[in-house]
């Protein structure tokens, strides 16, 4: 009786302990505040970083761009 005991605390515990696991570290996972995402945005470098008219970052292949010019 106590080998069936260990054997299902092993079997039904292991993934309940690894599933509360991953839960909690989801859970204290933190989003970026708005003021967070801003300073990702501002220290991106701007070599690479060109503006739209809608004020979207945009990646830009400054080697394309001085092949095409």
């Amino acid at each position: 009786m106590f080998a069936n005991a260990i054997f299902l605390l092993a079997i039904i515990g292991g993934p309940v302990l690894l599933g509360g696991a991953v839960a909690f570290v989801l859970r204290r996972q933190s989003k970026l505040s708005v003021a967070d995402r801003a300073m990702l945005l501002d220290t991106a470098d701007t070599d690479y970083v060109d503006q739209e008219e809608d004020g979207c970052p945009v990646r830009v292949d400054q080697e394309r761009r001085r092949k095409a010019a």
